[in-house]
């Protein structure tokens, strides 16, 4: 049999990660590189990530540049729902107790945040339109996005709408507003915004 020899951090770690595999119950399978062919499982869940972050993206009418959040979201929800072979969940089995999912939302859906540094007024808004794009990792709040800004916001007063009745005139509205903010940074030289 081949050794792999690694270096002082990099072997610990390798041990480390090894005894957590092996308190899991998960066998840690070594391949050769660039031999997919021989990575049958790690192949399948790679698969299975891209094609439901795919679906996250068609489902919600977004293109490209949201696909890495639609992929971490996908990766967050394999993680959390049981194999097939197994009655538990990869979570599970790593954190020894069940995953929740009060946090999870309709990928993509529209999302009003309630903003405190908005300005007052009688009829303005109080909240700001945003994208649901997941589950903050360390957090209770939901993971949100500023499609204009293209800023993440982790958000505890917020309402999701999952329905998707009215998706294509809001995504026409945002095309305009995304539209008018480019028009004001060119006039300004594109040092204002927002």
């Amino acid at each position: 049999t081949s050794r792999h020899h690694r270096a002082g951090a990099q072997s610990r770690r390798a041990t480390e990660f090894t005894s957590v595999l092996r308190a899991a119950g998960c066998r840690h399978l070594l391949t050769s590189a660039h031999a997919s062919a021989l990575a049958g499982i790690a192949e399948r869940r790679h698969r299975a990530l891209k094609e439901m972050a795919n679906s996250f993206l068609y489902h919600a009418g977004l293109s490209h540049p949201f696909w890495g959040y639609a992929l971490l979201h996908a990766s967050w929800v394999i993680n959390r729902v049981p194999a097939r072979r197994r009655e538990v969940s990869p979570y599970q089995l790593v954190f020894r107790e069940r995953p929740r999912f009060h946090q999870l939302r309709v990928w993509g859906a529209d999302a009003y945040a309630w903003q405190a540094d908005l300005p007052k007024g009688r009829f303005r808004a109080k909240a700001q339109r945003m994208l649901y794009i997941g589950v903050p990792p360390d957090s209770e709040g939901l993971l949100l996005l500023d499609p204009v800004s293209m800023r993440e916001h982790v958000c505890y007063h917020a309402t999701v709408n999952e329905s998707f009745d009215n998706r294509a005139r809001l995504l026409r509205e945002l095309d305009i507003e995304i539209s008018d903010c480019r028009d004001e940074l060119a006039r300004d030289g594109g040092g204002g915004g927002r």
